[in-house]
């Protein structure tokens, strides 16, 4: 285990605070995210290469650099107010399914990792977050695709955020176990 890859876990971790969680603040008559999703796309396109030792690496990093486009035309279109549906449209559904494919790749690898670091039981827990994380947040996207702001999806955004939390304090903790084993 190298040194690069536990800080490539460590920025990971930050980048995914960014990416994952959203903290919209209403200035005025606007919504904006204080909380800004291209900050950690940003950061998770720099630890990409470190974090992964193969050509996923290069895929993760391409599409975090895309996504770090679509959120930050989508945050510069919210803070100054700005109503183009089609291209909020298109920069949300492109943003959903890069998200999508990002996170499976990420917690793939993350498992991995455990694995080889002999760590199973954090494996199975990065599948597990992976799957239920990729599961309530398609499931988010549907439910207010199809019917709107409601209760549905109310309990899916609280069990989402819960995921989100238990993925983020996993992360941390096996950072840690691997600085462990470098020292």
């Amino acid at each position: 285990m190298k040194y690069e890859t536990v800080k490539a876990v460590r920025q990971t971790f930050v980048a995914l605070i960014f990416i994952m969680l959203n903290l919209n603040i209403e200035i005025g008559n606007r919504i904006v995210n204080f909380i800004p999703s291209f900050i950690g796309y940003f950061l998770l396109a720099q630890a990409a290469m470190d974090l992964f030792e193969d050509k996923k690496g290069e895929v993760v990093k391409i599409i975090s650099l895309i996504c770090l486009v679509a959120s930050a035309v989508q945050w510069i279109l919210n803070f100054f107010n700005i109503q183009i549906n089609t291209v909020n449209y298109i920069l949300s559904s492109l943003d959903l399914v890069l998200n999508l494919i990002m996170m499976y790749l990420i917690f793939a690898h993350l498992a991995d990792m455990a694995e080889e670091n002999d760590l199973p039981d954090t494996a199975i827990t990065f599948r597990t977050i992976m799957a239920g994380y990729i599961l309530t947040y398609a499931a988010n996207y549907l439910t207010a695709i199809l019917f709107g702001n409601g209760f549905v999806m109310v309990i899916l955004t609280m069990l989402m955020y819960g995921i989100i939390f238990y993925s983020l304090f996993r992360i941390f903790r096996f950072a840690g176990k691997l600085e462990g084993m470098v020292k």
